[in-house]
C-alpha cells in the first residue's frame, strides 16, 4: 500500500448568506407552534430555483486554519 502524505493543508472557512430568507414563509408558523416543514430533496430543488430572487448574496471568509500536526 502506498501512503501519500502531505506536509500540511489549509482550510478556509466561509459562509454564504442571502439577503432574503428561504424559510420566511414557514418560520412564523413554527413560532406559533405548527410543525416544522420536513426537508426533502424535492424541497431543496424547489428552493434552488428561487435563489435568483433572494436579493444580494454575501460571501464571507474567515481566517485560514492549518491542519498540520
Amino acid at each position: 500500500v502506498i501512503e501519500k502524505k502531505i506536509p500540511d493543508a489549509t482550510l478556509i472557512p466561509f459562509t454564504i448568506n442571502f439577503e432574503k430568507v428561504l424559510e420566511a414563509e414557514t418560520y412564523p408558523l413554527e413560532l406559533l407552534g405548527e410543525n416544522k416543514v420536513k426537508e426533502s430533496l424535492l424541497r431543496v430543488f424547489r428552493a434552488s430555483q428561487r435563489l435568483n430572487n433572494m436579493g444580494r448574496i454575501y460571501v464571507e471568509f474567515a481566517e485560514p486554519v492549518s491542519v498540520s500536526k
